[in-house]
């Protein structure tokens, strides 16, 4: 079996107090994007997985957590999977919980998984409806978002920076309360780059100042919209043209590709 996962990108990131459960609110706008990793699964005496590209650190496979508590709870087979990683890893882009989401659906499709995807990763549930939703809680609350339908196209950019989730909400005013990031997202592009914020970039840019300067650069190439993605240390850029890439190091990530919002 054989099943393709997608990236997304956020389009704004609210960020609130912190809950009963030690999560934080979260008020988004997801959107899955044509970057995807390739995962396939064959039937195994023991869970093992093999990976290629990106090398996941250790402690961080998902795959194989879904895999070990779906035979744990409804007796699955065990997989070898083999995972080719496309999808930058800690890059905001939410590559280990498509991942993850899609190992479910291979694993048990006609089984509610919901709840074992909201166990696995905040992001985990948006990847088995995989359309833009508003996303709220702490990522668990999907509204699904119709819109017109305009093709755009996007930059996309990862320096390979790791910024940890800790250091990301340690600096960052969490918000007593929410902007109608709906109305914001309906008034268009323009109205984007002063209202749709992501909140983490107020410290990821103090700690990181060249993360800061990619968007700069999405805006000084042309772009409508520029944002970071989730808590870094990805940027992207909404272009009404195929973009240039940016001169940035070799090294560095660079996607072009096209988004209908």
């Amino acid at each position: 079996m054989i099943s393709f996962s997608n990236a997304k990108i956020n389009l704004g990131l609210f960020v609130g107090q912190k809950r009963s459960d030690g999560f934080h609110e979260i008020k988004s706008l997801f959107l899955p994007i044509p970057l995807y990793d390739v995962l396939e699964a064959i039937p195994a005496d023991e869970i093992a997985l093999s990976t290629y590209g990106s090398p996941i650190p250790p402690g961080e496979n998902l795959v194989s957590k879904a895999n070990k508590i779906l035979m744990e709870r409804e007796g699955a087979q065990a997989f070898h999977w083999h995972l080719l990683k496309n999808i930058p890893i800690g890059a905001g882009l939410g590559g280990g919980s498509s991942n993850a989401a899609k190992a479910l659906q291979l694993l048990n499709p006609k089984s509610n998984i919901r709840d074992l995807a909201e166990e696995l990763g905040s992001d985990c549930p948006f990847f088995l409806d995989n359309r833009l939703c508003l996303v709220e809680g702490r990522g668990e609350v999907l509204t699904p978002i119709s819109t017109e339908g305009k093709t755009y196209h996007l930059l996309l950019v990862n320096p390979g920076i790791h910024i940890s989730t800790s250091e990301a909400y340690s600096g960052i005013s969490k918000r007593e309360s929410f902007p109608d990031i709906l109305s914001i997202f309906g008034k268009g592009l323009n109205f984007w780059r002063e209202n749709l914020h992501n909140d983490f970039e107020e410290t990821v840019f103090k700690l990181q100042p060249s993360i800061r300067n990619l968007k700069l650069q999405m805006y000084s190439c042309g772009a409508r919209y520029a944002s970071m993605s989730g808590s870094g240390s990805s940027v992207y850029g909404i272009f009404d043209e195929v973009p240039a890439f940016l001169e940035v190091p070799s090294a560095y990530f660079q996607r072009r590709m096209q988004i209908t919002i």
